[in-house]
């Protein structure tokens, strides 16, 4: 494997590992590189809420001065970054809450294996406080910038790695989805992120919200600026270890020590460009056309798949999450300050259901705010019961969507990953319905992750028209002035198949890379001192 750029933070986590191992370059200069880089970058982008740079030097060193340590390990001197939610030794997870914070004395299941592994951790990144909103902002850590434009959004959770993944600081990062989490930050910033099956990995070794909801689960997951690299993660983190849901590596259904083959030609994708709830912007359209093209072109059979219920489904979706009427999170955030957007959704969530439709009529219907309007109504406190039953409708909506699969004979999706570029501050909230495309996904449990495909071209930026609701008004602002801002899509498949769907991602960004508007690091604004 040939170097591909002058710079070692322009590398993926592959590359790096392959210089180090052919003894190309040390662990300690990849290293100090990316030290060099964070310290560059991070006082623009604010992704880094703790860094362990001293540590990190003497693993280094460690792997330098003994050759045989760790040899053959995938991730062997590879600068990895940890969403600041999980057990990191010596670390603290906030989870941007001004009181008291965890402090963990060793190293959860994750990222002890991404240790393992041979990854070298270079701190922990910000999160939006409590991980409830698609805006990495907290009163402990401030907002975390997109690198691509500092006045734009990283979307959320997972938004402090995808910000220091895309600046280059790390080049293997650790997320997790429950909403979008990891998809939706990949897609604001233009990285890689997997979220693997619900269950595939255990979720043990991390804080957590919505504590007790077993029907939605997030699941970890890697991220990266390169498809091989999120291979890699997998491979780490599937790896033998006493809490493994399969126990070892080799007794999951698939393992990822090895570029599984798919038969293109065999292969039948499923798509829909848009989900008859939130249309995406055109950037995202061509985002799907040219991934069509690039996966026909190596055989694949293309089929047109007819949207799902989208707004029934993220109706099921909202309401098992809020069923506690927000209870969880009032007790988790009992003597913290409040960001003014988490206060807000918090006092929403309180709300009986019974005052919810005169609140939709009076409030929300007046401005325009119809798809808001019908989340919010599907919200609130519910009784054991009520939640049993709503539980119940969503099995039977998830069935139905499979059921089209199935009869459409389809291996794996193609969908969007987000209706519009990197939002705007302030507007989280206001644009959930936005996030259709991969909050759907979360409800169906299946794997999917998001690919880098494109940047905004400058005759994509144009207003929408006709009668737009207010979420969308809302869109044509943040579509406005976004010219080349990174956008990606989303590759769903079936449960288990996280192998097929990589193969999948891997052919659509060697399609993508090679067209003109490639969002690839090599483009990336200056920031700090390139």
């Amino acid at each position: 494997m040939q170097r591909t750029s002058p710079k070692l933070w322009q590398h993926g986590a592959a590359q790096l590992a392959h210089l180090i191992d052919s003894r190309e370059v040390s662990a300690s200069e990849v290293i100090a590189a990316h030290i060099d880089r964070i310290d560059s970058v991070d006082p623009h982008i604010h992704a880094m809420t703790e860094t362990f740079f001293d540590q990190a030097r003497a693993m280094a060193r460690r792997l330098d001065d003994d050759p045989s340590l760790l040899a053959g390990q995938p991730l062997r001197g590879v600068p990895i970054s940890i969403k600041e939610c999980f057990h990191v030794a010596g670390g603290k997870s906030t989870l941007g809450m001004t009181s008291p914070p965890v402090v963990h004395q060793e190293d959860g299941d994750h990222v002890a294996r991404l240790r393992d592994a041979g990854g070298i951790v270079m701190g922990t990144t910000n999160v939006p406080q409590m991980m409830i909103i698609h805006e990495t902002r907290n009163p402990v850590f401030g907002t975390t910038n997109n690198p691509w434009n500092l006045k734009r959004s990283v979307g959320g959770s997972s938004g402090g790695e995808a910000a220091i993944l895309a600046a280059g600081g790390t080049a293997l990062g650790l997320g997790s989805d429950l909403g979008g989490s990891i998809r939706l930050p990949s897609h604001f910033c233009g990285v890689a992120g997997l979220k693997t099956t619900s269950r595939r990995l255990d979720r043990g070794g991390a804080v957590e919200n919505l504590r007790g909801m077993a029907w939605l689960e997030y699941q970890p997951g890697p991220m990266a600026r390169h498809v091989a690299d999120l291979r890699l993660g997998m491979q780490a983190l599937t790896r033998q270890g006493p809490n493994n849901r399969w126990g070892r590596a080799e007794d999951a259904p698939l393992g990822f020590a090895a570029k599984e083959s798919t038969d293109f030609r065999s292969l039948r994708v499923g798509f829909y460009a848009d989900d008859d709830f939130f249309p995406p912007c055109p950037a995202v359209q061509r985002a799907i056309t040219e991934g069509l093209k690039g996966l026909s072109d190596r055989g694949a059979t293309i089929v047109v798949l007819k949207p799902p219920k989208t707004l029934e489904l993220l109706k099921s979706y909202f309401a098992i999450a809020s069923a506690d009427g927000g209870r969880d999170f009032r007790r988790m955030l009992k003597g913290s300050k409040l960001d003014p957007e988490v206060a807000r959704l918090v006092r929403l969530a309180a709300l009986p259901r019974w005052m919810r439709p005169l609140i939709a009529m009076l409030v929300l219907a007046p401005f325009g705010k119809q798809k808001m309007s019908a989340l919010f109504k599907a919200s609130g406190p519910r009784s054991a019961n009520s939640l049993w039953q709503i539980t119940y409708e969503a099995v039977r909506q998830v069935r139905e969507v499979f059921h089209d699969w199935d009869e459409a004979e389809v291996d794996v999706v193609l969908c969007p990953t987000h209706a519009t570029p990197a939002l705007l501050p302030d507007c989280a909230v206001d644009m959930m319905p936005a996030a259709s495309y991969s909050v759907l996904m979360n409800l169906l449990g299946v794997p999917c992750g998001n690919v880098p495909a494109t940047r905004v071209r400058a005759d994509e930026t144009k207003p929408r028209t006709g009668n737009l609701d207010a979420s969308e008004r809302l869109a044509s602002k943040i579509e406005k002035g976004s010219e080349g801002l990174p956008v990606g899509v989303q590759v769903a498949g079936r449960f288990w198949r996280e192998d097929q769907v990589l193969d999948v991602m891997e052919a659509l960004e060697s399609h993508y890379r090679s067209l003109p508007d490639y969002p690839g690091i090599e483009h990336l604004p200056k920031l700090g001192n390139d």
